[in-house]
C-alpha cells in the first residue's frame, strides 16, 4: 500500500508543480551505450527528476520507444531503464500513449521538458 501511495503522491506532486509553472523537469537525450537491438526509433534520456514506476521505484534513466507496430499501429512508449539503455523494467511508464511516433511528446505528457 505504501508503494502505490507514494507513486499517487509523486504523480501529483508533478502535476501541480506543472500547473503552477514551478520545478521544471528535464529529460536529456544520451547515446544508448547497450548492444540490444531495438524496434524503431529508441532513445535514451537522463531525467533531471526520477519518474516514479508502478511499483513506486524511482528509475533516473528511461527508454523512449517509438514504433508502428503491425495490426496495431504507431505507439511511442516509455520504459525504465539503466545509463547504458537496457531495458529494466518493460512496464510502460507514464507519458506513454497510441496513436503517434514522438517522443517529445509522451515526456511532456509525464512532466519533462526534452534537451537533445
Amino acid at each position: 500500500m505504501t508503494k502505490i501511495k507514494s507513486f499517487i503522491d509523486n504523480f501529483l506532486f508533478r502535476k501541480l508543480n506543472r500547473l503552477k509553472g514551478d520545478g521544471k523537469m528535464i529529460a536529456t537525450q544520451i547515446p544508448i551505450k547497450s548492444n540490444q537491438d531495438y524496434r524503431g526509433d529508441a532513445r535514451l534520456y537522463r531525467l533531471s527528476e526520477p519518474m516514479m514506476n508502478y511499483n513506486g521505484e524511482a528509475c533516473g534513466y528511461v527508454l523512449v520507444s517509438a514504433c508502428d507496430v503491425p495490426y496495431s499501429g504507431p505507439e511511442t512508449y516509455i520504459f525504465r531503464a539503466n545509463a547504458n539503455g537496457d531495458i529494466t523494467d518493460w512496464s510502460e511508464l507514464e507519458g506513454s500513449f497510441r496513436g503517434g511516433l514522438d517522443h517529445a511528446q509522451a515526456l511532456a505528457d509525464a512532466g519533462y521538458d526534452v534537451l537533445s
